[in-house]
């Protein structure tokens, strides 16, 4: 089964483009139109934006190349990782 982003339990990761959810009238959000919206906040533009969950930000770290979980306020650092399938364990754990 093929998938174009994930929005389950609370955890939305960003799908290819933003579109409506099938069967809702929600929509998920894209990962372009995502990381493009968040550049308008300060330092939200040192980060490439997976995905979220209303609280923190699922993301990599471009400067220094660490996946991070970051809050969405303050952009405080919770956890960091070296690999993306590392970052995905992490999100889809806490959201089981």
């Amino acid at each position: 089964m093929l998938a174009d982003g994930l929005d389950w339990n609370g955890l939305v990761i960003y799908a290819s483009k933003r579109s409506q959810l099938v069967g809702s009238a929600r929509t998920i959000e894209g990962f372009i139109e995502g990381n493009i919206d968040y550049r308008d906040f300060d330092n939200c533009s040192d980060y490439l934006i997976f995905g979220d969950d209303g609280t923190v930000l699922f993301a990599l770290q471009t400067k220094t190349q660490k996946y991070q979980v970051v809050t969405i306020v303050g952009l405080t650092v919770l956890e960091s990782f070296d690999s993306f399938d590392d970052l995905l364990s992490n999100a889809f754990n806490g959201h089981l």
